[in-house]
């Protein structure tokens, strides 16, 4: 048998191998869906059955910045965002920042920043959230009612 030959051989068992494992994962997906189909809301309302434990929102919103307590300029993706907004329930809704780093005086008014006083923030190159705050819908505009934590990094 030649090398070349050889190769082929030992190809097509690999592809019916490959094949074989689609088939498996497959099968896990059709498992894991029919999972997430007896987890979501039992009504049409989207409103959880009483006694259930209430899932996060699969809904996301991203935002690309904000004006003093509003955020501002939905995008349809997380690409250049600044702010997420997730567990929407109507008119209430989580929120955590999830931009690039920006000088400190930015967040003034939407965030608390937990860094230690004697930390030079300048010098950081990262920022994530601590705790998610909480904004409200109001006149059509998402609101910062209670400030995100965030620390730079």
């Amino acid at each position: 048998m030649t090398t070349e030959q050889n190769f082929f051989n030992r190809s097509e068992i690999g592809i019916e191998e490959l094949l074989r494992q689609k088939k498996v994962l497959e099968e896990q997906l059709r498992e894991i869906d029919s999972k997430i189909k007896t987890l979501q809301p039992k009504d049409s309302g989207g409103s959880f059955a009483e006694g259930e434990n209430k899932l996060e929102s699969g809904e996301v919103k991203f935002f690309s910045g904000k004006f003093d307590k509003i955020l501002e300029g939905e995008l349809s993706n997380g690409s250049g965002a600044n702010f997420k907004i997730f567990n929407i329930d109507q008119n209430q809704a989580e929120f955590e920042y999830c931009g690039s780093v920006k000088n400190e005086n930015y967040f003034d008014s939407i965030a608390k920043i937990t860094n230690d006083i004697s930390d030079n923030l300048s010098s950081k190159r990262e920022i994530i959230t601590v705790k998610p705050g909480v904004v409200v819908k109001e006149g059509g505009n998402w609101k910062v009612d209670q400030r995100v934590e965030i620390k730079f990094l």
